[in-house]
């Protein structure tokens, strides 16, 4: 397992360039699947659908043609802006040379992390009320993204990468958020390194309030 941070510079050039377009494939591959599903995307209203759909289908609900739901140079693009982010970890793991698993990180506040993940007033007002009753301060650390290959999965790839965010957010004295899909392997990994749900569909004990912009979406604390 490799993990490096963007802005040291450890890696350059060409290989970084290819490193990250490695990754950008990969994500797409990742979220195509259950629970995210997120394989093509409709111009006209930016809903998202599965692999039962292909590319230049018609989208059912707006009539537009369907494209790829992550494009390779928006992937890369959106990486490379988080990365940026303050105390920022991208750790990968490869077989034979090939990237088979990501996963990242970064500091940042959660008035940050509010304006760039919701919409809507009243979800920005509940999650700072949350967040202030949670006890999380001005800079957490933010478990953002995390993916293994569906080749490559149930093998424990994903506790070992979580580990290295996890590690990092004990080092840095910083509260750990996560937000993912109820039904996503991610919520077992949550549960292994012992953090608490806090939003989002209940899975044990008492949750405080559903994310009105995805029903699905479940937030846990460490």
């Amino acid at each position: 397992m490799e993990k490096f941070q963007y802005m040291d510079q450890s890696i350059v050039g060409s290989e970084l360039a290819q490193r990250f377009e490695d990754l950008a494939v990969l994500y797409a591959d990742v979220f195509a699947d259950p629970p995210w599903n997120e394989f093509t995307r409709s111009v006209g209203c930016n809903s998202l659908f599965g692999r039962e759909t292909q590319l230049g289908d018609i989208c059912p609900n707006c009539g537009d043609l369907l494209t790829e739901a992550f494009r390779v140079d928006e992937v890369i693009r959106d990486t490379k802006a988080e990365l940026a982010n303050p105390d920022a970890v991208l750790v990968t793991r490869e077989e034979e040379g090939k990237l088979i698993g990501f996963a990242w990180g970064y500091s940042c506040s959660p008035a940050q992390l509010l304006d760039k993940k919701y919409q809507s007033a009243e979800m920005k007002s509940k999650l700072l009320s949350l967040f202030s009753n949670e006890g999380v301060g001005d800079s957490f650390f933010y478990f953002s993204e995390i993916g293994v290959s569906p080749l490559f999965r149930n093998r424990g790839l994903s506790n070992e990468m979580s580990s290295e965010l996890v590690n990092q957010a004990a080092t840095l004295g910083k509260r750990l958020i996560m937000r993912t899909n109820f039904q996503s392997p991610m919520v077992r990994v949550a549960q292994r390194f012992e953090m608490r749900q806090i939003m989002g569909p209940s899975l044990a004990g008492t949750i405080n309030f559903m994310d009105t912009e995805n029903a699905d979406r479940v937030l846990f604390v460490k």
